[in-house]
């Protein structure tokens, strides 16, 4: 796999593996180009699966736990690497990044998830960092740059409280066109209005890349 998440796949449950593959990579790709435009959309991602720890499930298998910093998972080191794998050679006039998120447990959600207004932040709130995956199956440590945000008063932050499995949020984690919004970062966060019997969140993410061909 040219962006080196199927030791990801391999970890989720057979039966998910082959629905994920079977209907929702296709509805993904369907959907990212019916809201963009854009000529081709591939999903790079068969799904990943995230707990909240109350569930005892976070850290179960790879890249599982909710993402407690603020982040956005590909820098444009990354985003241009990615594309141009993706693209095997064919010329494009711009690529994007996306990313889909689900909640799959039912609401309230305890551990939701919160995007930053991209117009709230500039450049330099962004930091340059490795995202490290070491599995633990004995598979090769691997790693690629990535964003960390850092604190700024004037970040204005959104989210989606209550979200049912039929719902989803579509974000940009990495766009090639300057006039356009570039990323969102994002981060898991306690959501301090959930009951203490709030059920443990569980959501799946499945990421993509859109082309509009030369």
């Amino acid at each position: 796999d040219p962006f080196e998440l199927n030791v990801i796949y391999k970890r989720i449950p057979a039966a998910l593996r082959d629905e994920l593959a079977r209907v929702h990579c296709a509805e993904v790709a369907a959907l990212i180009r019916e809201l963009t435009g854009a000529d081709e959309v591939q999903v790079t991602s068969p799904g990943i699966l995230r707990f909240s720890e109350k569930s005892g499930r976070a850290g179960s298998t790879d890249n599982s736990h909710p993402a407690r910093f603020a982040h956005v998972d590909i820098n444009d080191v990354t985003a241009a690497q990615f594309a141009a794998r993706g693209a095997a050679g064919r010329e494009f006039t711009r690529s994007a990044a996306y990313n889909l998120w689900r909640a799959i447990s039912p609401p309230p959600q305890d551990v939701p998830l919160a995007f930053c207004d991209a117009r709230s932040f500039t450049e330099t709130d962004l930091i340059v960092a490795q995202a490290i995956f070491d599995p633990p199956d004995g598979a090769p440590e691997w790693s690629f740059e990535s964003w960390v945000a850092a604190h700024n008063p004037a970040h204005r932050w959104y989210f989606y409280p209550d979200m049912q499995a039929d719902e989803a949020v579509l974000f940009k984690t990495n766009d090639s066109d300057p006039a356009r919004a570039h990323c969102i970062p994002h981060v898991a966060f306690d959501d301090p209005l959930a009951p203490a019997d709030a059920p443990p969140r569980i959501s799946i993410e499945m990421r993509a890349t859109a082309y509009w061909w030369a």
